[in-house]
């Protein structure tokens, strides 16, 4: 089953940082869609923000996911911003405390 109709990531870089815009939906059945995406960025060695705002729902293999890309990022001393993210979605970073993880307190959240 082709999952790409229910999740959109497009990526652009530039000097400064690499910047990841998702829609749809990030869980179990989208994240092999995602995946990818994100490998690509880690090779960039750059910090990446990622633009949530028609991002509709996010499980915990989603979350996994970005805690992992945190981590890699961390690693090489790098960081990954969230931006615009819908109440739902925020909500579901605010209870499994990873507003501060990914600087969901900072502008434009």
């Amino acid at each position: 089953l082709d999952m790409s109709k229910f999740i959109e990531a497009s990526a652009d870089m530039d000097d400064e940082c690499s910047r990841l815009t998702i829609s749809g939906e990030i869980d179990l059945n989208t994240i092999e869609v995602l995946e990818p995406k994100l490998e690509e960025m880690l090779k960039e060695d750059k910090d990446i923000l990622i633009d949530m705002e028609n991002v509709k729902f996010i499980d915990s293999t989603g979350l996994g996911t970005l805690v992992k890309l945190y981590k890699d990022q961390k690693a090489r001393n790098r960081k990954v911003t969230i931006i615009n993210t819908r109440v739902n979605v925020r909500k579901i970073f605010k209870i499994t405390c990873m507003e501060e993880m990914f600087n969901l307190g900072g502008e434009n959240s």
